[in-house]
């Protein structure tokens, strides 16, 4: 009979980081009684990645490596579909897991049966032997949620401040596998993901979707945490201009699906269009800076948005042929 939980970390060229991930997830409590496997699908990396897992595998025999060479982290994680356990955490690369983890999950899932999405809190953190600049926490209050984090420093976390994320999140996941088995059969996401150097968004959204939309119930608990390492190149201008056109794009793809995903799309558009026209005047009367930056960078998922409506493709843009 299998465990309940497999970990499942898909990852592309961060042979370092992903040394740092397997290691927390080694130490978890736990970890025996409740994990199946332990499972990197390389994404066609070309570091050593492959290396490392080899590594960690000649450690502890739940380490698992898996190649999967077509490029797009959709891709890596339509995996999940073929796991035996009947529960996943999807553990991204850069996800250092708390202790926890495990077993708080585990009594979330016992205590509410109609759950089917569980998030633990996502923290920001700088990598080992970083820090952050002021001008880089002032950034990271802004766009956080959109890194895939509820908290953007581990003070705004112990000071008990309220998550900053709006709707379930891919990093540290905690998802049912039977509704997955069945969005697998039905074609998997519209969005490639991440692939490469290109930052499209929105495949984990879809897959969240799928176990919700099977009236499956979402948490978010903070009792569980992770730490999210994040580069300092994730909060430069470049990075983040990037990231949210690829929001931009991975929303509308996922917008357009079904009958009246036109409609869909032309509704976002002028919503979108209303938004861009009133920029100047809001940022022009707030004075938060969070909020200045917030609105900065939304408005680039706003465009791209409404560039796809237009029928204008960006050469970053990925669209799953699935």
């Amino acid at each position: 009979m299998p465990k309940m939980f497999t970990l499942m970390t898909c990852t592309y060229n961060h042979a370092g980081l992903l040394r740092l991930a397997l290691q927390k997830m080694l130490e978890l409590d736990g970890l025996d009684r409740y994990v199946e496997e332990i499972l990197v699908v390389d994404n066609a990396s070309t570091d050593g990645t492959r290396e490392v897992v080899a590594e960690f595998s000649g450690q502890n025999p739940l380490v698992r490596y898996l190649s999967e060479p077509r490029q797009g982290v959709t891709f890596a994680r339509r995996h999940a579909a073929e796991l035996t356990t009947p529960w996943l955490i999807f553990v991204d690369d850069d996800n250092l897991l708390s202790k926890n983890y495990l077993l708080r999950a585990a009594a979330l899932i016992g205590e509410n049966p109609d759950v089917g999405v569980i998030n633990g809190a996502g923290i920001a953190a700088p990598l080992p032997g970083e820090k952050f600049t002021s001008d880089e926490q002032l950034c990271l209050f802004a766009v956080a949620a959109y890194l895939a984090c509820s908290h953007p420093g581990v003070d705004s976390f112990k000071a008990g401040m309220k998550s900053v994320a709006t709707v379930p999140y891919g990093a540290g996941v905690i998802l049912r596998v039977e509704p997955l088995k069945r969005f697998s059969e039905r074609g998997w996401t519209k969005n490639v993901g991440r692939s490469g150097g290109a930052l499209t968004s929105g495949e984990d959204g879809e897959i969240i979707s799928a176990v919700l939309g099977e009236g499956y119930r979402y948490l978010y608990d903070s009792e569980m945490y992770f730490y999210h390492l994040m580069p300092k190149s994730r909060l430069r201008e470049d990075y983040l201009s990037r990231l949210y056109r690829g929001i931009g794009h991975g929303m509308y793809h996922y917008h357009r699906q079904g009958p009246h995903g036109r409609v869909r799309n032309a509704s976002y558009f002028v919503g979108y269009c209303l938004k861009l026209l009133a920029l100047p005047l809001v940022t022009a009367v707030v004075s938060d800076p969070i909020r200045k930056l917030s609105y900065h960078y939304r408005a680039y998922s706003w465009k791209a948005y409404n560039q796809c409506c237009l029928g204008k493709k960006r050469e970053d843009e990925v669209v799953s042929r699935l």
